[in-house]
């Protein structure tokens, strides 16, 4: 190679480094950006579990089967609201029984001063007919329940239902001693009618 093919060669590598560093030393633009205040949202994602501040433990006067709920999960409730419905198939026939001994006992304050011996005696038998049937309901349910086919509430229901029962017949025998002696005691009456309201009120 000759030396001027040598000295050109030296002269192009020259200019091709010089152009190189020029552009490698020009000014590079940049963004300017003017600075603001604002609110930086930030969204954080967990796996966690959810524990109630208080946990408050139920319990019931009555046993029975819950046919419905009446408030939902996590509600906020108040002192007497209602939290379940029961089954009330039982209390229903408690209440009817009640009230058709507070009848009984309004029926023979009404008729008190005509009240004869026959017909004293004849709701003697009839309480004791009442009486009788009750036995035998409480001692059915009795036999239910040790099967298993019966609940607990049932027999406490035949169990007051039979209280009830025995009670009339002890105002009915009462009231039918004092119209046999003549005595007409407007007092035994009044007291079955009281008593009978009382057991209204308690099955209600």
């Amino acid at each position: 190679m000759s030396r001027r093919t040598t000295l050109a060669l030296l002269i192009t590598v020259g200019l091709v480094g010089a152009v190189a560093l020029t552009r490698w030393l020009r000014p590079r633009p940049v963004e300017v950006v003017t600075p603001a205040r604002g609110l930086v949202v930030e969204t954080l994602v967990g796996n966690g579990r959810v524990a109630p501040a208080q946990r408050v433990a139920l319990s019931f006067e009555t046993m029975g089967t819950v046919v419905s709920v009446t408030v939902a999960e996590g509600a906020e409730v108040r002192m007497g609201d209602a939290l379940v419905q029961l089954e009330d198939d039982a209390a229903r026939a408690a209440v009817d029984q009640a009230r058709a001994l507070l009848a009984q006992a309004e029926a023979q304050v009404a008729r008190l001063r005509g009240t004869s011996a026959r017909v004293a005696e004849a709701d003697v038998r009839t309480a004791d007919v009442l009486t009788d049937s009750a036995r035998t309901v409480e001692q059915t349910t009795r036999d239910l329940a040790a099967l298993g086919a019966a609940a607990p509430a049932e027999v406490d229901d035949a169990v007051r239902a039979r209280a009830q029962a025995e009670a009339a017949l002890d105002r009915a025998r009462a009231l039918a001693a004092g119209v046999a002696r003549g005595g007409g005691d407007v007092r035994v009456a009044t007291a079955a009618r009281d008593a009978a309201q009382a057991a209204v009120r308690s099955a209600q």
